[in-house]
């Protein structure tokens, strides 16, 4: 018996894609996995960064100590002095004391924008800089004023005009003393506070910065700028006029010379009334057009150039 075809039509099968939130899925998960794979890489990176930095020091100290077996124990004054000198891969900074007993050294190396350092007491180096130099590849900033914020006294400042200067406790911007200006007539101009600057390089921009408060009005208010053959100003501050606020004037200029410079802080036209008072505190000179944050020897990593010399030496440390 020949059996019966089946003539009934079947529906194919409708092809089946992903849903969205498949899709989603897939994603996050690829996304998951990409982050893993760019923090071990980064990890692996750091690691090897870390090594290299490790390794260069320890080959620099082994020069420096074998310079101080074969001179009388004695540290190089200089890197240059037994072959280290920085490149566009490698940063050396140094700073050494030979007049201490016992002498120190302390090393700051940076590469690719990460600097290790280590001193004449450690073994192995730490991230970050030596006191007094700067951090990952960047140069030190030195604040060149002598006595920026009045601890000890007031030396290297002179008055300008009718007003009287003293170092003060009554109130401070930074530490316990500031410098204040008592004005001692009630007539003339320009009167305020000036100093003696170092001598200048010809060409380069210097800015000088300071803090000023008023409790109460004093003529136009304070500034700081200056006149004269030795600078071309660039920016002076405004005149700061709000009372009982500390507030920060700065002034740019370009040395024109290499004469020394005196650096003012006066008020503008309006003579300040007889016994008005301003006071000025963290005076903060140096080098480029940059306005820094303020630092000088205590502040963290920046020293005193003339370590027995605290709040009367130039000091130098990295960017606050």
């Amino acid at each position: 018996m020949i059996p019966k075809m089946n003539t009934q039509k079947t529906e194919p099968e409708s092809s089946r894609g992903f849903t969205i939130v498949e899709l989603l899925i897939v994603v996050v998960v690829i996304a998951i996995l990409a982050a893993i794979t760019i923090v071990a890489y980064s990890g692996i990176q750091g690691r090897a960064r870390a090594a290299s930095l490790q390794s260069t020091i320890s080959s620099s100290v082994k020069k420096i100590l074998i310079y101080s077996v074969d001179n009388g124990d004695a540290y190089p004054t200089t890197l240059s002095g037994i072959g280290l000198t920085s490149s566009a891969e490698t940063n050396y900074q140094y700073s050494v004391n030979n007049a201490t007993n016992p002498r120190t050294y302390c090393l700051t190396v940076a590469q690719s924008g990460v600097s290790y350092y280590r001193d004449s007491t450690m073994s192995n180096g730490l991230v970050g800089a030596c006191p007094g130099q700067g951090l990952n590849g960047s140069a030190p900033i030195a604040n060149m004023i002598v006595n920026p914020s009045f601890e000890s006294n007031a030396n290297g400042y002179g008055n300008n005009g009718t007003v009287a200067i003293a170092q003060s406790s009554d109130r401070a911007w930074n530490g316990t003393k500031s410098l204040k200006i008592v004005s001692t007539s009630a007539s003339g101009a320009n009167a305020g506070v000036y100093y003696g600057g170092p001598a200048l390089v010809a060409g380069k921009t210097y800015v000088i910065s300071g803090y000023v408060y008023l409790p109460q009005s004093f003529g136009s208010g304070i500034r700081a700028c200056s006149w004269g053959a030795a600078v071309t100003t660039i920016t002076c501050s405004s005149y700061v006029t709000a009372q009982n606020v500390w507030q920060r004037v700065s002034w740019i200029f370009q040395a024109s010379n290499s004469a020394n410079v005196t650096l003012y802080f006066y008020n503008g036209d309006t003579q300040p009334a007889l016994g008005a008072i301003a006071y000025l505190d963290g005076v903060m000179f140096t080098e480029g057009s940059t306005v820094y944050n303020y630092g000088d020897g205590s502040a963290a990593g920046w020293v005193w150039d003339i370590p027995a010399s605290a709040n009367n030496s130039t000091s130098t440390g990295p960017a606050l």
